[in-house]
């Protein structure tokens, strides 16, 4: 059997796994207008 924290903790990882990937995404979206301006 799982213990409860260990899901809280599981459910916390992931959720700042995703916030990473959108910031990423977010700098990548404003690289490419950028590099799109620079051409």
């Amino acid at each position: 059997m799982v213990p409860v924290f260990a899901f809280s903790f599981i459910g916390r990882r992931s959720a700042h796994v995703a916030a990473v990937v959108a910031m990423v995404a977010r700098i990548s979206a404003v690289a490419k207008v950028a590099n799109g301006f620079t051409d």
